[in-house]
Protein backbone atom coordinates (compact mmCIF):
# COMPACT_ATOMS: atom_id res chain seq x y z
CA UNK A 1 0.00 0.00 0.00
CA UNK A 2 1.13 3.59 -0.72
CA UNK A 3 0.62 6.62 1.86
CA UNK A 4 -2.41 7.74 0.07
CA UNK A 5 -3.68 4.22 0.37
CA UNK A 6 -3.23 4.46 4.44
CA UNK A 7 -5.30 8.28 4.29
CA UNK A 8 -8.30 7.09 2.44
CA UNK A 9 -8.24 4.31 4.72
CA UNK A 10 -8.18 6.61 7.88
CA UNK A 11 -10.92 8.66 6.20
CA UNK A 12 -12.71 5.67 5.95
CA UNK A 13 -12.56 4.81 9.46
CA UNK A 14 -13.10 8.09 10.76
CA UNK A 15 -16.94 7.97 8.71
CA UNK A 16 -17.86 5.17 11.25
CA UNK A 17 -18.43 7.46 14.20
CA UNK A 18 -20.79 9.65 12.21
CA UNK A 19 -24.18 10.69 14.51
CA UNK A 20 -21.50 9.37 17.72
CA UNK A 21 -18.95 12.18 18.00
CA UNK A 22 -20.53 15.12 17.89
CA UNK A 23 -19.70 18.17 19.26
CA UNK A 24 -15.84 16.67 18.63
CA UNK A 25 -15.04 16.21 14.94
CA UNK A 26 -14.74 12.80 12.88
CA UNK A 27 -11.26 11.26 13.26
CA UNK A 28 -8.92 8.39 12.41
CA UNK A 29 -6.06 6.79 12.34
CA UNK A 30 -3.92 4.55 11.08
CA UNK A 31 -0.64 3.25 11.98
CA UNK A 32 1.84 1.75 9.22
CA UNK A 33 5.42 -0.14 9.96
CA UNK A 34 7.62 -1.59 7.74
CA UNK A 35 4.90 -1.20 4.91
CA UNK A 36 1.99 -3.16 6.80
CA UNK A 37 -0.87 -1.87 8.84
CA UNK A 38 -0.53 -3.00 12.73
CA UNK A 39 -3.34 -1.13 14.17
CA UNK A 40 -6.31 1.43 13.37
CA UNK A 41 -8.95 3.08 14.79
CA UNK A 42 -11.42 6.31 15.04
CA UNK A 43 -12.84 8.43 17.37
CA UNK A 44 -15.46 5.78 18.49
CA UNK A 45 -17.84 8.33 20.72
CA UNK A 46 -17.82 11.38 22.46
CA UNK A 47 -16.05 11.78 25.38
CA UNK A 48 -14.26 7.75 24.72
CA UNK A 49 -10.97 7.46 23.01
CA UNK A 50 -10.02 9.17 20.50
CA UNK A 51 -8.64 7.93 17.06
CA UNK A 52 -4.71 7.80 17.73
CA UNK A 53 -5.13 6.39 21.04
CA UNK A 54 -7.82 3.67 19.81
CA UNK A 55 -5.17 2.85 17.10
CA UNK A 56 -2.54 2.88 19.46
CA UNK A 57 -4.90 0.51 21.94
CA UNK A 58 -5.87 -1.89 18.79
CA UNK A 59 -2.14 -2.34 18.19
CA UNK A 60 -0.84 -5.83 16.87
CA UNK A 61 3.02 -5.51 17.49
CA UNK A 62 5.18 -2.30 18.99
CA UNK A 63 4.55 1.03 17.24
CA UNK A 64 8.76 2.34 17.75
CA UNK A 65 9.74 3.46 14.84
CA UNK A 66 6.15 3.26 13.00
CA UNK A 67 4.42 6.07 10.72
CA UNK A 68 0.57 7.25 12.20
CA UNK A 69 -2.08 8.63 9.34
CA UNK A 70 -4.29 11.00 11.05
CA UNK A 71 -6.76 12.61 9.07
CA UNK A 72 -6.72 15.50 12.05
CA UNK A 73 -3.65 16.94 13.83
CA UNK A 74 -3.78 15.38 16.84
CA UNK A 75 -4.77 17.36 20.45
CA UNK A 76 -2.51 18.35 22.76
CA UNK A 77 -4.41 19.74 25.49
CA UNK A 78 -6.35 17.64 28.14
CA UNK A 79 -10.18 17.55 28.03
CA UNK A 80 -12.51 13.91 28.51
CA UNK A 81 -9.19 12.63 27.16
CA UNK A 82 -5.67 13.16 27.85
CA UNK A 83 -3.63 14.78 25.29
CA UNK A 84 -3.12 12.42 22.12
CA UNK A 85 0.13 13.70 21.28
CA UNK A 86 1.47 12.41 24.34
CA UNK A 87 0.12 9.02 23.53
CA UNK A 88 2.08 9.10 20.16
CA UNK A 89 4.97 9.96 21.79
CA UNK A 90 4.94 7.15 24.22
CA UNK A 91 4.44 4.73 21.87
CA UNK A 92 7.42 5.58 20.09
CA UNK A 93 6.38 7.15 16.84
CA UNK A 94 8.33 8.39 14.59
CA UNK A 95 6.74 10.31 11.96
CA UNK A 96 3.20 11.65 12.04
CA UNK A 97 1.41 12.26 8.69
CA UNK A 98 -1.58 14.72 9.16
CA UNK A 99 -4.70 15.00 6.45
CA UNK A 100 -5.33 18.79 8.04
CA UNK A 101 -4.75 20.96 10.94
CA UNK A 102 -7.06 21.58 13.46
CA UNK A 103 -9.33 24.87 13.68
CA UNK A 104 -9.97 24.43 16.92
CA UNK A 105 -7.98 27.22 18.99
CA UNK A 106 -7.34 24.73 21.77
CA UNK A 107 -4.47 22.76 19.05
CA UNK A 108 -4.41 24.90 16.22
CA UNK A 109 -0.70 23.89 15.42
CA UNK A 110 0.16 23.55 19.17
CA UNK A 111 0.17 19.33 18.32
CA UNK A 112 2.27 19.44 15.74
CA UNK A 113 4.75 21.63 17.52
CA UNK A 114 4.65 20.03 20.58
CA UNK A 115 5.56 16.72 18.36
CA UNK A 116 8.40 18.06 16.32
CA UNK A 117 9.31 19.19 19.49
CA UNK A 118 9.99 16.17 20.96
CA UNK A 119 11.79 14.36 17.42
CA UNK A 120 9.20 13.39 15.85
CA UNK A 121 8.50 14.34 11.66
CA UNK A 122 5.28 15.63 10.99
CA UNK A 123 3.90 16.09 7.61
CA UNK A 124 1.42 18.17 7.32
CA UNK A 125 -1.61 18.80 5.07
CA UNK A 126 -1.15 15.44 3.01
CA UNK A 127 -3.97 14.96 0.57
CA UNK A 128 -5.60 18.13 1.66
CA UNK A 129 -8.24 17.88 -1.44
CA UNK A 130 -9.43 14.48 -0.41
CA UNK A 131 -9.70 15.36 3.53
CA UNK A 132 -12.57 18.16 1.97
CA UNK A 133 -14.70 14.98 2.17
CA UNK A 134 -14.61 14.45 5.55
CA UNK A 135 -15.22 17.86 6.25
CA UNK A 136 -18.88 17.08 4.72
CA UNK A 137 -19.18 13.68 6.96
CA UNK A 138 -18.39 16.00 10.16
CA UNK A 139 -21.02 18.32 8.95
CA UNK A 140 -23.31 15.10 8.35
CA UNK A 141 -22.42 13.84 12.03
CA UNK A 142 -23.05 17.08 13.24
CA UNK A 143 -26.12 17.42 11.04
CA UNK A 144 -27.74 14.06 12.55
CA UNK A 145 -26.62 14.96 16.11
CA UNK A 146 -28.95 18.27 15.72
CA UNK A 147 -31.48 16.66 14.26
CA UNK A 148 -32.01 14.47 16.56
CA UNK A 149 -31.66 16.50 19.68
CA UNK A 150 -34.13 19.11 18.36
CA UNK A 151 -36.75 16.42 17.82
CA UNK A 152 -35.73 15.19 21.26
CA UNK A 153 -36.07 18.60 22.72
CA UNK A 154 -39.26 19.17 20.66
CA UNK A 155 -41.07 16.55 22.58
CA UNK A 156 -39.89 17.58 25.91
CA UNK A 157 -41.31 21.18 24.80
CA UNK A 158 -44.76 19.87 24.39
CA UNK A 159 -44.75 17.42 26.88
CA UNK A 160 -44.33 20.74 29.11
CA UNK A 161 -46.54 22.33 27.59
CA UNK A 162 -49.11 20.12 28.19
CA UNK A 163 -48.55 20.04 31.78
CA UNK A 164 -48.36 23.87 32.20
CA UNK A 165 -51.72 23.72 30.38
CA UNK A 166 -53.04 20.96 32.22
CA UNK A 167 -51.95 22.61 35.91
CA UNK A 168 -53.21 25.76 34.56
CA UNK A 169 -56.65 23.73 33.88
CA UNK A 170 -56.83 22.04 36.91
CA UNK A 171 -56.26 25.31 39.47
CA UNK A 172 -58.77 27.54 36.78
CA UNK A 173 -61.21 23.85 37.79
CA UNK A 174 -60.07 24.87 41.53
CA UNK A 175 -61.16 28.33 41.48
CA UNK A 176 -63.29 29.37 44.53
CA UNK A 177 -64.72 32.02 46.46
CA UNK A 178 -64.05 32.69 49.94
CA UNK A 179 -66.06 33.94 52.87
CA UNK A 180 -66.70 34.55 56.93
CA UNK A 181 -69.50 32.69 58.09
CA UNK A 182 -70.36 32.68 61.66
CA UNK A 183 -71.69 29.22 63.64
CA UNK A 184 -75.33 29.64 64.92
CA UNK A 185 -75.60 26.45 66.39
CA UNK A 186 -73.80 22.57 66.82
CA UNK A 187 -76.29 19.80 66.61
CA UNK A 188 -74.91 16.47 67.58
CA UNK A 189 -76.27 13.36 67.53
CA UNK A 190 -75.35 9.57 68.38
CA UNK A 191 -76.83 6.85 66.81
CA UNK A 192 -75.79 3.82 67.38
CA UNK A 193 -71.97 3.84 66.96
CA UNK A 194 -72.66 6.73 64.78
CA UNK A 195 -71.99 10.16 65.56
CA UNK A 196 -72.77 12.95 63.21
CA UNK A 197 -72.25 16.59 64.10
CA UNK A 198 -74.75 19.22 62.12
CA UNK A 199 -73.28 22.86 62.03
CA UNK A 200 -75.93 25.60 61.27
CA UNK A 201 -73.94 28.38 59.58
CA UNK A 202 -74.89 32.27 58.81
CA UNK A 203 -73.03 33.59 55.37
CA UNK A 204 -73.29 37.07 54.64
CA UNK A 205 -75.50 37.21 51.73
CA UNK A 206 -76.62 33.76 51.64
CA UNK A 207 -78.46 33.41 54.88
CA UNK A 208 -78.51 30.14 57.00
CA UNK A 209 -77.12 26.80 55.81
CA UNK A 210 -76.97 23.23 57.59
CA UNK A 211 -73.44 21.60 56.67
CA UNK A 212 -72.43 18.24 58.08
CA UNK A 213 -68.90 18.75 59.91
CA UNK A 214 -68.28 15.31 60.60
CA UNK A 215 -64.66 14.14 59.17
CA UNK A 216 -62.81 17.74 59.21
CA UNK A 217 -61.39 20.26 61.50
CA UNK A 218 -64.59 21.96 62.42
CA UNK A 219 -66.20 18.74 63.95
CA UNK A 220 -65.15 20.88 67.39
CA UNK A 221 -66.52 24.07 67.17
CA UNK A 222 -69.15 26.16 69.23
CA UNK A 223 -71.68 29.22 68.97
CA UNK A 224 -70.37 31.86 67.26
CA UNK A 225 -67.21 30.83 65.96
CA UNK A 226 -66.29 32.67 62.51
CA UNK A 227 -65.22 30.26 60.31
CA UNK A 228 -64.34 30.26 56.46
CA UNK A 229 -66.54 28.74 53.94
CA UNK A 230 -65.38 27.89 50.14
CA UNK A 231 -67.74 28.59 47.66
CA UNK A 232 -67.36 26.67 44.47
CA UNK A 233 -69.41 25.40 41.39
CA UNK A 234 -73.21 26.35 43.42
CA UNK A 235 -71.67 24.95 46.47
CA UNK A 236 -70.13 25.49 49.45
CA UNK A 237 -67.89 23.36 51.64
CA UNK A 238 -65.74 23.43 54.75
CA UNK A 239 -62.51 22.33 53.37
CA UNK A 240 -60.57 24.47 51.08
CA UNK A 241 -60.42 23.16 47.37
CA UNK A 242 -56.72 22.18 46.93
CA UNK A 243 -54.44 23.39 43.78
CA UNK A 244 -51.88 21.71 41.84
CA UNK A 245 -48.63 21.65 44.24
CA UNK A 246 -46.59 25.73 43.33
CA UNK A 247 -43.45 23.64 42.90
CA UNK A 248 -44.77 21.31 39.96
CA UNK A 249 -46.36 24.46 38.75
CA UNK A 250 -43.48 26.78 38.60
CA UNK A 251 -41.34 23.76 37.08
CA UNK A 252 -43.47 23.14 34.20
CA UNK A 253 -42.96 26.91 33.77
CA UNK A 254 -39.49 26.86 33.69
CA UNK A 255 -39.01 24.06 31.48
CA UNK A 256 -41.72 24.55 28.74
CA UNK A 257 -39.62 28.38 28.29
CA UNK A 258 -36.23 26.87 28.41
CA UNK A 259 -36.66 23.74 26.42
CA UNK A 260 -38.89 26.22 23.70
CA UNK A 261 -35.57 28.28 23.47
CA UNK A 262 -33.21 25.34 22.90
CA UNK A 263 -35.38 24.00 21.01
CA UNK A 264 -35.16 27.29 18.63
CA UNK A 265 -31.60 27.31 18.77
CA UNK A 266 -31.36 23.82 17.68
CA UNK A 267 -34.04 24.35 14.91
CA UNK A 268 -31.76 27.42 13.33
CA UNK A 269 -28.75 25.08 13.81
CA UNK A 270 -30.39 22.68 12.09
CA UNK A 271 -31.19 24.34 9.40
CA UNK A 272 -27.77 26.19 8.80
CA UNK A 273 -26.22 22.97 8.70
CA UNK A 274 -27.85 21.94 5.85
CA UNK A 275 -26.55 25.07 3.69
CA UNK A 276 -23.24 23.31 3.05
CA UNK A 277 -25.45 20.56 1.22
CA UNK A 278 -26.83 22.47 -1.18
CA UNK A 279 -24.22 22.38 -3.87
CA UNK A 280 -24.93 18.75 -3.65
CA UNK A 281 -28.50 18.90 -4.22
CA UNK A 282 -29.75 18.98 -0.70
CA UNK A 283 -28.54 16.42 2.31
CA UNK A 284 -31.17 13.32 1.15
CA UNK A 285 -28.87 13.49 -2.05
CA UNK A 286 -25.60 13.78 -0.39
CA UNK A 287 -26.45 10.68 2.14
CA UNK A 288 -27.47 8.81 -1.01
CA UNK A 289 -24.46 9.27 -3.13
CA UNK A 290 -22.30 8.80 0.19
CA UNK A 291 -24.38 6.19 2.19
CA UNK A 292 -26.33 3.68 -0.02
CA UNK A 293 -25.35 3.87 -4.01
CA UNK A 294 -23.40 1.14 -4.47
CA UNK A 295 -20.93 1.68 -7.69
Amino acid sequence: MQKKEYMLRAIELAKQGVGWTSPNPLVGAVIVKDGRIIGEGYHEKYGELHAERNAIKHLKESAEGATIYVTLEPCCHYGKQPPCTEAIVEAGIKKVVIGSRDPNPLVAGKGTRFLRAQGIEVEEDFMREEKKSIIMWNLFSAYKTVNSLMWTVALICVLAWIAKFSLMFYDAKQEYTEYNASIKSVTNTVNGTMATTILEISIPGFGTISMNADGNKFAQVNNGDIIKLYYKDGNFTLNQPKKAPAEATKASEIVSKVSLVIWIILFVLDKALLIPFFRYGGIEAWAYNNLYRKE
